[in-house]
């Protein structure tokens, strides 16, 4: 497994993930700073690392705490199964509410549904999960890909934009190419340091000629007409 992160700064908890690995991992920095390309550049970059030859990348956000011993193999024993695409430490059951193409667009529809973890916080956000189970979607927060099945789709290059969204769409692309897409309750704090709200984020955004809110509805509104035939999903 290639255990990696976007850093905006030169501290990252890698260290703290590797000492809870039990098995040997790579691992992989991608250096957004000083200047920020973007989540998803950053993770395209990772992606097109290929002398790590690992089958599985690991992509996690910095503001990321793990607690639990041997996380690491439980993460991988999923992909055990060739059918599974992507592994993530939160997951919703079903994408997208039950009205959705059948009344006027609204970004609220392409909420998820039913929401399970293990996170320290996990009753802010839905129900607890310390197993493990399919989901329609993942957060990104934590996210594990096979790489073939990156492979497959050309890494991240088709997704259009630099961060909302990209948990999602790639789950539904997984859906999509008939994978499986699952959720380990792996014990783990997401602090969520809301980096997308921050006044450095809004310049970023300026620099760029857009807006905190154009990045924020662009991709739900590409999210809603490319996965207009899967879309509302559920796992059951």
């Amino acid at each position: 497994m290639l255990i990696s992160t976007a850093a905006m700064t030169p501290e990252t908890p890698m260290q703290q993930w590797l000492d809870l690995c039990v098995d040997e991992h790579q691992a992989s920095i991608f250096p957004n700073y000083p200047v920020n390309f973007g989540t998803i550049p950053a993770y395209q970059k990772l992606y097109e690392s290929r002398f790590y030859g690992e089958s599985i990348i690991a992509y996690i956000h910095t503001d990321v705490t793990i607690h639990e011993k041997g996380w690491d193999r439980r993460i991988a024993e999923q992909f055990a199964d060739p059918q599974v695409a992507v592994v993530g430490m939160g997951g919703a059951t079903g994408i997208g509410t039950s009205d959705l193409y059948r009344k006027p667009y609204r970004i609220e529809q392409l909420q998820r549904i039913e929401y399970f973890s293990n996170q320290t916080d996990w009753q802010v956000h839905g129900k607890r999960e310390n197993g493990a189970r399919d989901v329609a979607v993942v957060d990104g927060f934590f996210l594990a890909v096979r790489r073939s099945f990156l492979d497959e789709i050309g890494g991240w290059k088709w997704f259009p934009y630099t961060f909302h969204c990209y948990d999602t769409c790639l789950s539904l692309m997984a859906l999509r190419h008939g994978y499986k897409v699952r959720m380990v309750g792996v014990n783990v704090t997401h602090h969520g340091g809301g980096g997308s709200t921050t006044p450095e984020y809004r310049k970023w955004c300026e620099s760029r000629g857009t807006t905190m809110e154009r990045e924020h509805y662009e991709p739900h509104a590409w999210m809603y007409k490319e996965f207009v035939g899967e879309l509302p999903w559920r796992t059951a």
